[in-house]
């Protein structure tokens, strides 16, 4: 009985996964799928010149056919010239019959075809019935065998807690959300046929089959652990499915930064990355340092680029690198590269889930609920796997230092906060919370000597390849010269993004506020703002810190953090769209227990994923394996101007309100109920 039910749910999901991925599928003319994936030929099939079938997400690891079927009249057999993928043009007779076929050979390529169709010169307009591909190598088992594997072993663990029953219908779902995950992008866009919708059903049926047996068979405790567990499993298939889908994207601009930095780091090593020992020649160091000589930068790719990421940043590149071709991922090498660059930012959400069930040890239910909504809600994956900021690659870290030093482990808090900030150097932001947590736990000194010595030992460890290498100079020139001064904002919505816009339209250097919001940059306005935004972010920073310490609830040290990080990413100057990432996951990891938290956790959290969809859309896309997002991206990139204006003058003003609403009730959360857990 029991095997029954552990293999049954397993099973289903392995089955499914065959059906959905299947060949053959068959494009015909005055169906919708004609209408998404061909283009130049008429409704009827009609080819006047030239047309593209556009097939997303065909997997080119294995050998497939395509099966053209013409119209042949009595007079003659049309010829027709077929190009795959920009390939020389081949021209065939059609068969008596009408057909064509065309071997599309294994090779490695992303996912996706596009077929050019030509009409013959003198010969007249071809007319298409019908377009299908069918696979020649037998169908890969390997998504197959991960979810029989996956769904039989949650249902061993949940058989023990739940029964047999309850066990099986939570699998049900986990099998239809793996089948959802691996359907075909082509079948997708060939819906509604009704072959593409049969196989499209079968998760949603297995969703229907599993809420009957809970609402017929189980009691009211099955049922409120049932829809729990169905919430956890659909949030961490969807982020799991979202991070691996765009994982292959080019992402942002800034990764044509990273990938740069990587490839120098795997061809020349970590410590040359900056540039080799005779990029600073004697007696120029203090020249380039201030900015008075210009510095080495790198050249790749017919373009120069500095860098200004910490060295561990450039190990983690390294790495990152050497583990995508080690693991034989197969996919072409720009791919690969967009992997790779992304790789460390999508561990990092890794690190914050378990960061997050760390935390909340002791109250499992909430530790799984907010490492669920961390790992499925875009504000993490979308800066990560989907533009490739490497924001994410240092948020762990940060958050976690924190936490142990509200908990009095000053060791586990230097480590990590160094860690952090020889990542991104924006963990420096919650240094003054980690000290004031030890404060406030009153550590005693042989603590403290801890927490120096491992931030000692791993900042050395870090730059000791550096000064054996003779490039230590490099280092502190191009790590000194990224704190150089930049724009009043850059790209994140908060009051400077509303000053700058302010004072492009008072010098008519745009249209008005009718237009998109320009970079201004601090070196072209006549006031000190640098220095304003800066004394305002110690005063306030200063302020909460004096009534952190005075409250002596050091569990609250995560949400202290968060207060300070959101006043740097309100009042200080230069802040771009990725920087506040940290934020939420210090706002999560403070438990989110009043409901002021959770307001202004969700509008911040709004608002910065729309700021980062109205600047950077969902990133680059390139080739046939991203085209059924191709409506999605052109709908997201007029979201910026859509209502008129830009729509992040009013995301600032939403930021802007939310800090009010968080310093405003700085006293009332710190009482205890701001913890971690404890």
């Amino acid at each position: 009985m029991k095997i029954r039910f552990l293999l049954v749910p397993g099973l289903l999901a392995a089955a499914g996964v065959l059906i959905v991925q299947m060949h053959p599928l068959e494009i015909a003319p005055g169906t919708a799928a004609w209408g998404r994936l061909v283009f130049g030929a008429s409704p009827d099939g009609t080819i006047p010149e030239r047309a593209v079938v556009s097939l997303p997400g065909l997997d080119r690891g294995l050998s497939s056919e395509l099966f053209l079927e013409i119209e042949v009249s009595s007079a003659a057999r049309p010829i027709l010239g077929i190009s795959i993928d920009q390939e020389q043009v081949r021209w065939v007779r059609a068969s008596r019959s009408g057909i064509v076929v065309q071997a599309v050979p294994k090779r490695r390529a992303p996912p996706g075809l596009r077929l050019r169709l030509l009409r013959s010169e003198g010969s007249p307009p071809p007319r298409l019935l019908s377009v299908s591909v069918r696979r020649r190598d037998p169908l890969p088992l390997g998504s197959a065998l991960l979810g029989l594997i996956f769904c039989s072993g949650l249902t061993l663990v949940l058989m023990k807690r739940i029964g047999p029953m309850s066990a099986a219908a939570t699998t049900l779902v986990a099998a239809g959300l793996w089948i959802l995950m691996s359907t075909p992008a082509l079948l997708l866009m060939m819906l509604p046929d009704p072959s593409a919708l049969a196989r499209f059903s079968l998760p949603f049926v297995l969703f229907g089959l599993s809420a009957a047996a809970i609402v017929y068979r189980a009691g009211s405790a099955e049922r409120r652990f049932y829809w729990q567990a169905v919430a956890l499993l659909a949030a961490f298939l969807l982020g799991t499915w979202v991070r691996i889908y765009f994982l292959p994207s080019a992402g942002s601009w800034d990764t044509e930064y990273w990938k740069a930095w990587m490839m120098r780091a795997s061809s020349h090593g970590v410590s040359r990355v900056y540039g080799d020992a005779d990029s600073v020649p004697e007696g120029h160091f203090l020249a380039q340092l201030r900015g008075e000589e210009p510095a080495w930068t790198l050249q790749s790719r017919a373009r120069e680029f500095g860098v200004d990421y910490p060295p561990l940043a450039m190990f983690l590149w390294r790495w990152s690198w050497w583990a995508v071709g080690t693991a034989g991922s197969g996919l072409a090498n720009d791919e690969a590269q967009n992997v790779a660059a992304k790789l460390p930012a999508v561990l990092g959400d890794v690190g914050a889930v378990l960061f997050l069930l760390w935390a909340f040890k002791s109250r499992p239910s909430r530790a799984a609920a907010l490492a669920a909504l961390y790992w499925c809600c875009p504000l993490s994956w979308l800066s990560s796997a989907v533009l490739g900021f490497q924001d994410g690659a240092y948020a762990p870290m940060a958050a976690c230092a924190v936490v142990a030093a509200g908990r009095g482990r000053a060791g586990i808090a230097g480590l990590f906060l160094t860690v952090a900030c020889l990542i991104k150097p924006l963990g420096l932001i919650v240094a003054p919370v980690v000290v004031a947590a030890l404060v406030v736990r009153r550590v005693p000194l042989r603590a403290w000597g801890r927490a120096l010595s491992m931030s000692l030992a791993v900042t050395l460890l870090v730059v000791l390849p550096f000064y054996l290498e003779g490039t230590m100079a490099p280092l502190m020139v191009h790590i000194y010269r990224a704190f150089a001064p930049g724009n009043l904002s850059s790209g994140y919505a908060n009051p400077w993004w509303i000053v700058g816009q302010i004072i492009a339209v008072m010098r008519e250097q745009t249209s008005g506020f009718a237009a998109p919001v320009e970079f201004v940059r601090l070196d072209a306005v006549d006031f000190p703002a640098r220095f304003l935004g800066t004394l305002l972010l110690a005063l306030t920073a200063a302020t909460i810190l004096w009534r952190y310490l005075r409250s002596s609830v050091a569990g609250a040290a995560a949400w202290v953090a968060s207060s300070i990080f959101f006043a740097y990413s309100i009042l200080a100057v230069g802040v771009y769209e990725n920087h506040p990432h940290l934020l939420f996951l210090l706002l999560i990891a403070s438990g989110l227990f009043s409901v002021r938290l959770q307001l202004v956790a969700g509008a911040a959290s709004a608002a910065y994923v729309l700021n980062l969809l109205a600047l950077s859309g969902l990133g680059r896309f390139y080739g046939p394996r991203y085209m059924a997002l191709a409506p999605v991206a052109e709908w997201i990139s007029g979201i910026r101007m859509g209502l008129g204006f830009d729509l992040t003058l009013i995301l600032a003003v939403v930021n802007s309100l939310s800090f009010v609403l968080l310093f405003g009730c700085l006293g009332r959360e710190l009482t205890g109920r701001a913890t971690t857990g404890e």
